[in-house]
Parts: structure tokens; sequence; C-alpha cells
């Protein structure tokens, strides 16, 4: 029997405050695991730690550091972590690890990627809506979002914002604030097109992408530095595009047209599968074990981990990248001014 701790906000300040998810999740995992939730860490074999979502920097580490939580167990925490820009601080689970970090960080030893826990458009919160896609879509592609959180967006409107048998509507809300119209119009789109393209936001991974698969349509994902959830045969039923060839996506999906059907009902089987809201919390909650199996094998020196070149190199933390971040940044901020009013 797994014996797991997870802590409150009572407990620690890195934890969310969204208990309504933590206890959905436990509830999920008491269903098919032999666990015991243990009072405190003393007991536990490993602290499960829901991560509360913030942008961190830098001087997140020291934030650990004065964490009694993390200071008496940090040898045995396993985080989850919905942040969009994931920096991989503690060892867990993520939804927005780039390639970036795997490729300068311990990620590939002590991070897993994971599907976002919860849905944020009311018309789709439940595992039981099958809303069925138009067997005649309109549109041979289609994308609903803002341009400001991504280049590769700006550059999907400019190159298509009136291309013929597509459709792409440019919104000018942050996440979260969308009226019920929006998310209505949303929902319609995605039903009305053979492909819905799914390109990387403020985090290279994009709830549009599981979106679209609920909905039975064939997602493409534009991210390069999209992490893929291990164990998913994504080519099964996805169209992966590189951002280098963006200008080619009608040929490419044109090429592919007389799939798209087929392609998103198998999209539909793997979110049945693997990313309903039962089973995606049975999901992640493997990936879970695994990190504690690595950590329990090889623990993280974090205070090495936390002042490795290759850790602010990987997070962009370095006096020269957070520079030019600051510098191109502003220039955003003066080139789409009135874009950021509405963020």
């Amino acid at each position: 029997m797994l014996k797991v701790f997870v802590p409150t906000r009572e407990h620690s300040s890195l934890v969310t405050d969204d208990y309504e998810l933590m206890r959905a999740f436990m509830g999920a995992i008491e269903e098919r695991f032999d666990v015991e939730w243990c009072k405190t860490g003393v007991e536990a074999d490993f602290i499960l730690l829901f991560e509360h979502v913030s942008t961190k920097f830098w001087h997140y580490a020291a934030e650990l550091q004065r964490d009694p939580t993390f200071a008496q167990y940090k040898g045995k925490i396993v985080c989850i972590n919905e942040d969009d820009a994931s920096r991989g601080f503690l060892a867990g689970c993520y939804t927005s690890l780039t390639k970036h970090n795997f490729k300068h960080n311990l990620s590939h030893r002590i991070h897993r990627a994971i599907p976002f826990l919860k849905h944020y458009n009311v018309l789709l919160k439940s595992d039981a809506v099958r809303i069925e896609p138009d067997p005649r879509p309109r549109y041979l592609f289609s994308f609903r979002g803002a341009s400001l959180t991504n280049p590769i967006r700006r550059k999907l409107f400019k190159r298509f914002a009136s291309f013929p048998g597509a459709k792409l509507v440019y919104v000018d809300r942050s996440f979260g604030t969308h009226r019920s119209q929006d998310m209505i119009d949303y929902v319609e789109e995605i039903l009305q097109s053979k492909f819905v393209l799914c390109p990387g936001g403020w985090s290279p991974q994009t709830i549009r992408l599981f979106e679209t698969m609920q909905l039975g349509r064939c997602p493409v994902i534009i991210s390069d530095q999209w992490v893929p959830i291990a164990g998913i045969d994504w080519g099964n039923f996805a169209v992966i595009v590189p951002e280098r060839e963006i200008d080619s996506l009608p040929k490419i999906l044109a090429a592919r047209e007389a799939e798209a059907a087929d392609l998103g009902k198998r999209a539909r089987i793997a979110w049945e599968k693997n990313f309903a809201p039962k089973q995606r919390f049975l999901l992640t909650f493997s990936q879970v074990i695994e990190v504690w199996q690595e950590i329990r094998e090889r623990p993280v020196d974090y205070d090495e981990l936390h002042s490795s070149w290759r850790f602010y190199y990987g997070n962009r933390f370095t006096l020269g990248q957070r520079f030019k971040q600051g510098i191109m940044r502003r220039i955003n901020q003066f080139r789409f001014r009135d874009q950021w009013k509405h963020w």
C-alpha cells in the first residue's frame, strides 16, 4: 500500500487553494490504487504537493527554502504543477514543460509531462458531454484565440486570417475571462472544422488540444517546444506541423483531408481512454509514482540544482536572457499596446 501525504495551505504556502480539484483527484485515485492518505508527512512514502499556479522566477528557490514543508520533506516531495511557464523547481509532473527544459535541466529524470487536470470551458466539463461533430464541416481548419501570447499565433493570423476554407478568430480577452457566447462559438467552430490548429500560447501545451480531442476533431499541433505526454500514440490521431512549415499548412492539411473524420474519431477514443476527467487523474498519478520511484533511488540535490548554470540557462534565468526578454517584452507592449489593455 502506498502511503501519501497531501499538504494543504495550512501546511504550506506552496500549495494551491483549489481544494475541489484535490478532493476529486484523491477520490479517483482511491478507486484504482491501493493508497492510504496520511495525516502528516512523517509516515508517508512521499508528499504529493499540488503547487499553486503562478509565474515562478529565479527567486522562487529562496521561497522554497523558507517553506517548512519543503525544508522538512524535500526529499519526498513530488509536485503537480499547472503553471503556464513551468520551471521545474521541484521533482514532479508539469503541464507546460518545454523541450528547452529537458535539454538543459534534469527534466528527463525528475519531471513528467501531464494533461491539464480540469476543464475551463463550462460546456465541456463533464465526461458525459458528447457533442456530435458536423458530418460535413465547413472549414478545412480553424483557430480562435489570442495572438499576444505567442509569435507563432501572430504569424497564423497574418498568413491565414482571410484564407478561403479557414476560419481564424482573434480574441482580445485573457484566459478565464471569456464570455458565455465566446465559449459557445469556440465549440461550434471546432465542430465545424476538419482540423483544429493548436499552436502554443504562453505555454507550449494548450488546453485546446484536449478540448479538440474531446469534441472528436483532429488537432494540429504547432508548437516546437511541446513535450508529448508519454505513452500516447499522438501520430495516430494528430497532425504535428513544425513552426517553420506553417506557410505550407493548407497544403499539408489538404493532403490529409480525406483522413480528417477518421483522425477525429481516433482523437475522441484517445481522449476517453486517457484524458476524460477520471482518466487524466489516473494517468497523472501513474506519472507521479514514476517520479517518486526515481527520486527514492536517486535523491535530488536541490541546492545544486537551483544554483546550477544548466537550470538557470534552461529556464532563461541568466542575466543576458533576462535582459533580452525584458527588452522584447517592452517592444511587444508598445507594438501591441491595444491588446495589452486586456491582459
